[in-house]
């Protein structure tokens, strides 16, 4: 809107301001009662009421009745117009494609794994007086000696 226009138009602010609120509180209005699961709550309601007598099955019908057609006018107010879900895609849309035959997926059975056995390291070169267990590789790697002495909290000599 221009600047013009919207110097011109500005007394109709308030005016533009109710349309605008009636138009929300109608379309909160119908989102309520075209609910399905308020609907679906009514429902219940009227087999509550038949069950503990309060109406009879001829009023209850009526109700049911009454309740069904509000659930399709909801639904057909969320389709566009002209929809019929038995005649194809709404006007303007491009038809669905053809189903795609199904691919059929051939089933293989698979055997459960046998153990697999796990080779044994071949033995190495050993010297004279050595076992396996005990190659000059294997005994590099092993500390020896006697373990460290722990380490002290008693302060060493100071000089002074």
């Amino acid at each position: 809107m221009g600047l013009f226009s919207g110097l011109v138009t500005l007394p109709l602010a308030p005016v533009r301001g109710v349309v605008w609120l009636a138009e929300v509180l109608q379309e909160q209005a119908e989102a309520q009662l075209y609910d399905p699961g308020r609907i679906a709550a009514e429902m219940q309601q009227i087999a509550d009421e038949v069950a503990a007598g309060e109406i009879t099955e001829e009023e209850a019908a009526e109700r049911e009745e009454a309740l069904i057609a509000r659930l399709n006018a909801g639904r057909a107010q969320q389709r566009p117009a002209g929809y019929d879900p038995g005649y194809g895609p709404p006007p303007g849309e491009p038809p669905a494609e053809p189903a795609q035959p199904a691919q059929t997926v051939q089933s293989v059975q698979v055997a459960p794994a046998e153990p697999a056995e796990v080779p044994q390291p071949a033995p190495g070169p050993t010297t004279p007086g050595t076992t396996p267990e005990t190659t000059p590789e294997t005994t590099a790697r092993r500390p020896t000696g006697p373990p460290p002495d722990p380490p002290t909290d008693t302060p060493g000599p100071q000089g002074g």
